[in-house]
């Protein structure tokens, strides 16, 4: 399984196998403002990144986290 899909599923207590890249806080239960703070904190800590607050209200599916991420990757 996908890495950032596993975090995802694990701060939001959902199975991974019910993600996609298209999962949001729309259609995703347990995705609320605090759920998506803990999908960056937890990013930002396996990764050595850092996520603005303008970076944050980008975190609208996987797939937006994951541009987000890789970009901040490559300018490392």
């Amino acid at each position: 399984m996908d890495e950032l899909i596993e975090i995802v599923a694990q701060q939001l207590d959902w199975p991974a196998e019910g993600l996609s890249e298209h999962s949001s806080p729309v259609d995703t239960a347990n995705w609320d403002s605090l759920a998506t703070l803990r999908i960056a904190m937890a990013l930002e800590v396996m990764h050595g990144v850092a996520f603005s607050t303008d970076e944050l209200l980008k975190f609208n599916s996987i797939g937006a986290i994951r541009a987000l991420l890789e970009a901040k990757l490559e300018c490392r």
